[in-house]
């Protein structure tokens, strides 16, 4: 059996009651306003960040990140590392129950991690090297079951399955790769596109050329570019490399996409050509990136992620100050205010929830359960570099 992975290139160099998480690990005293907590946990540690936040058709979740010390799921699941953060690994049952924690020796950086039919798998590269990126699987318990050098050069960005079983990467080489593997990670086609708007580019402004995402949708896949040259370009492609279109769009560097029925979600982080540079635009476009609506949210907010299903669209970040989601500014409680937003296929806000409380909160990580609840991952404790782990589901 086959499994598609498309690479897209650029130039360039706590569970308790409803409402509340437990208080077996005090540095967990988060609470939710504007949804009850249906779940969660807290993991402690001396200090952990999370990367990546995946979930499998179950409900499972996947959380990849970094960790410090100690860190300990329960008192049978735990790992240490001597100082030094090192990549880990942690599956959680639908009910946020420990699975597994597995710590990971990768070669250069983490650059996306994903969970498929088969398992877990996680993309790691290093600009510099001449071998890689290499490809690592793991199995239903965590173990490694495969650990491969691709061979194609470059530094993944990001890394996603889609439903067919296509392994979606971003790194800092030229050009759309689109790379079949056996199930051993054996590259067998890896043919490089061209997307019409590279060779347009000035010389000078194509080290700075940047793909920011890409999505996968029913008939293709489509890559956000952003260039120093006022070069906004959406492209789609079909799986065998052939260009359908290469259009003009609102995007930046940091744009997120994210496929939702037939058409895309664009997530902008600085909305400076939609919302006057005074915050973030989320986007609907059709399967021809058409817009369908779009709207701005206003305020200064940090580590924006984007998920999205048939019927809602979510978006999660950090307040910096009073934000301002349409009903009028609004203070990030605590510390610092991690809050998620909801909006429904027509763009409407359905609900607007804040995680906060005494101690410093970051939502790294969101995803969308099977059954339509929503999961965030991240870190809590007195300070961003003093962090425990904690997972939460919260009602719809």
């Amino acid at each position: 059996m086959r499994a598609l992975i498309v690479a897209a290139l650029a130039f360039a160099a706590c569970g308790g009651p409803a409402g509340s998480f437990p208080s077996s690990a005090s540095a967990c005293r988060l609470y939710a306003r504007g949804a009850d907590v249906a779940g969660a946990v807290c993991v402690a540690s001396a200090t952990a960040h999370v990367v990546a936040l995946r979930v499998d058709r179950q409900g499972q979740p996947v959380v990849v990140g970094t960790f410090a010390g100690r860190l300990e799921l329960d008192p049978s699941r735990a790992i240490a590392t001597a100082g030094v953060a090192q990549p880990f690994v942690a599956g959680f049952d639908a009910s946020l129950r420990p699975r597994f924690v597995t710590p990971l020796d990768l070669s250069g950086a983490m650059g996306g991690v994903t969970v498929g039919a088969r398992g877990v798998a996680i993309v790691s590269s290093s600009l510099d090297a001449p071998e890689g990126p290499f490809l690592t699987r793991l199995g239903p318990n965590g173990e490694v079951t495969l650990r491969k050098d691709l061979g194609f050069g470059g530094l993944v960005g990001s890394v996603s399955f889609d439903p067919r079983g296509a392994l979606l990467m971003r790194t800092q080489r030229e050009g759309l790769r689109i790379v079949a593997t056996d199930e051993d990670g054996t590259v067998l086609v890896a043919p490089r596109i061209v997307p019409p708007w590279i060779p347009q580019l000035p010389a000078s402004a194509r080290e700075g050329a940047v793909v920011s995402d890409v999505a996968v949708l029913p008939d293709g896949i489509v890559t956000a570019h952003a260039g120093e040259a006022g070069d906004e370009m959406l492209t789609k492609v079909t799986t065998t490399g052939a260009v359908v279109w290469s259009k003009a769009a609102f995007i930046d560097s940091r744009s997120q996409l994210a496929a939702i029925g037939s058409g895309m979600v664009v997530l902008n982080a600085d909305g400076a050509s939609q919302c006057n540079g005074r915050g973030f635009a989320v986007t609907m476009l059709d399967r021809d990136a058409n817009p369908r609506w779009s709207k701005c949210f206003f305020g200064r907010a940090e580590r924006l992620r984007l998920a999205a299903d048939d019927g809602r669209v979510v978006v999660a970040g950090e307040a910096q100050g009073s934000m301002d989601f349409g009903q009028g500014a609004v203070p990030a409680p605590g510390k610092a205010g991690s809050f998620v937003l909801r909006l429904d296929e027509s763009g409407n806000l359905r609900r607007v929830i804040w995680l906060g409380g005494p101690s410093h909160v970051a939502n790294d990580a969101v995803a969308i359960l099977p059954n339509g609840r929503i999961l965030v991952a991240g870190g809590v404790g007195e300070s961003p570099s003093q962090t425990h782990l904690y997972l939460a589901t919260l009602k719809d």
